[in-house]
């Protein structure tokens, strides 16, 4: 009995029947979807064409989808990237702008009210520290100090170094739970478990 799985990411440079097949052929028992990129539809085409792979080879594959967690990411910047220095100072807004470097959206509004002066707020998976000196109640934007230097791309991941109250499991969450039941899915991943009271939501 064969016990060790192979999980491949299906994504735009995989998604095709043919791909699927050479893939499905070579080993892969597990075909995963991110929801943490692209649409229903997208994720939709991909497992049609999963199962149209299944039917040309006769061998069958789980498929996985992996739903997008509570994350916190920043929104688009002028020509894609900004590069802060030591010291700079930066607002965050939670009204969606153009990035530059005096000021950058989140796509989690309620940001704000979960932080207080004196936070640190972490880019890129920690690359890039941000200290909240200051809180613009009447344009809802934090004011931060950089701690130190880096470069900060588009839709880059963003934390804090303590807990918010931003939830596990969306609205969008509880929907991505019925697009695809007529399609046999077999297995629902949770992106981002912070307790154990996440799982049973």
């Amino acid at each position: 009995m064969k016990k060790t799985k192979i999980v491949c990411t299906i994504g735009p440079a995989s998604e095709t029947v043919e791909t699927l097949v050479q893939l499905i052929e070579s080993g892969m028992n597990v075909c995963r979807l991110n929801f943490s990129h692209g649409d229903y539809e997208e994720h939709g085409a991909r497992i049609k064409n999963i199962r149209e792979a299944v039917k040309i080879t006769g061998t069958e594959v789980a498929i996985l989808l992996d739903t997008k967690g509570p994350e916190i990411r920043t929104n688009d910047m002028e020509n894609g990237k900004l590069e802060f220095a030591k010291g700079d100072t930066v607002r965050v807004a939670m009204e969606e702008v153009l990035g530059t470097k005096e000021k950058f959206s989140v796509t989690y509004t309620e940001l704000f009210d979960d932080v207080e002066i004196g936070s640190t707020i972490l880019l890129d998976d920690g690359l890039i520290g941000l200290e909240v000196i200051e809180k613009d109640a009447a344009n809802r934007e934090l004011i931060t100090n950089v701690q130190n230097p880096g470069v900060l791309k588009n839709k880059k991941r963003r934390e804090r170094a303590k807990r918010i109250d931003q939830p596990t499991w969306y609205h969008r969450k509880r929907c991505e739970r019925y697009p695809f039941r007529s399609r046999a899915r077999n297995r629902l991943y949770r992106g981002i478990i912070r307790a154990s009271r996440n799982r049973r939501s």
